[in-house]
């Protein structure tokens, strides 16, 4: 909610690294060349390479950098509630959680704190995200859940910047990418949900956010690049395509009947397993992606159906 004269907020800039030191580094001077993070905290998910000393070299002279080290690689959702977890402890009224393989640009922080000045109750603030390569063309712009198939619908993706309204609207959906949190609506609602490991974690907070009543405020004149292929065939690695799968069973199970989780099975299996299918054969070719994709499609159906029965079990 707008905050009274003199309130000023602080905020912590999360970033979560694994073994991918140099666009952390990138990452983290991006934000201190943004300026207004009062605290930058690298998250480091149990790296199994040089990554760590190499942060810890390149920001040794930083006091508004810190460092948590987790003993594994828990996933994004996991690694990312222990450094909101930590924000919260440490006095944050803001939570900004930024990609390791994102970059935010000069000025776009505050200008996204002041949504949260300027309308009532907002929870979730994003910028415009375009792509790395070509900073002309929109990755992500605000969306909308798509509740009845478990996807977003995001109508700026590949569109070009100067086609595109600059006002700033309410949307469904902001992706974790880049995404500023208030820890009030934290607080209320609770932090990432960690059986999503990884993917549908962002979806899953925007749509408990609104239930709730909070708006998320996508804010276009803040800005940010992501190092990101255009295309959609270059992202069908075995890892990508199990956790895509899974999640989005597991995404289904929270909000809807146990009908609707067969239907959202059926659909998993019979619609976006061919498209997957495809989707693997026009990219890498990598056959065991698409087998890791049926994996996290029967784990995902597992996950949902004891989620659905320890509910049911509660309830009792």
């Amino acid at each position: 909610m707008p905050k009274s004269a003199g309130y000023e907020p602080t905020v912590f800039g999360l970033i979560l690294n694994w073994n991918n030191a140099q666009e952390t580094m990138e990452a983290v001077k991006s934000l201190l060349d943004d300026g207004r993070a009062d605290q930058i905290v690298i998250i480091d998910n149990g790296s199994t390479d040089d990554s760590v000393s190499r942060l810890r070299e390149k920001f040794i002279n930083y006091s508004s950098i810190e460092f948590i080290l987790n003993d594994k690689n828990i996933g994004f959702a996991a690694g990312m509630n222990v450094g909101i977890r930590h924000s919260i402890e440490n006095g944050a009224t803001h939570v900004l959680l930024l990609n390791d393989d994102a970059e935010i640009t000069e000025g776009s922080v505050n200008t996204m704190l002041q949504a949260f000045d300027e309308h009532d109750k907002v929870g979730i603030v994003g910028p415009r995200i375009c792509y790395y390569q070509n900073k002309s063309d929109v990755w992500h712009g605000g969306g909308r859940i798509n509740m009845l198939t478990g996807s977003v619908d995001n109508p700026e993706r590949g569109k070009s910047v100067d086609e595109l309204s600059k006002d700033s609207r309410n949307v469904g959906f902001l992706t974790g990418c880049v995404m500023l949190l208030s820890v009030e609506m934290i607080k209320d609602i609770g932090m990432l949900d960690q059986s999503m490991t990884f993917y549908y974690e962002d979806m899953d907070i925007c749509h408990r956010a609104i239930v709730e009543g909070y708006k998320i405020r996508f804010v276009p004149e803040a800005v940010a690049y992501h190092k990101i292929s255009p295309s959609s065939a270059a992202r069908v690695s075995a890892f990508a395509m199990y956790h895509l799968a899974k999640s989005r069973l597991i995404f289904i199970s929270k909000f809807h009947s146990s009908v609707y989780l067969l239907y959202g099975l059926l659909l998993q299996v019979f619609v976006y397993t061919p498209y997957r299918l495809k989707q693997i054969m026009c990219g890498n070719g990598d056959t065991r992606a698409f087998f890791c994709w049926l994996q996290g499609t029967y784990d995902g159906a597992i996950a949902g159906i004891r989620r659905q029965s320890g509910y049911r079990n509660e309830q009792r």
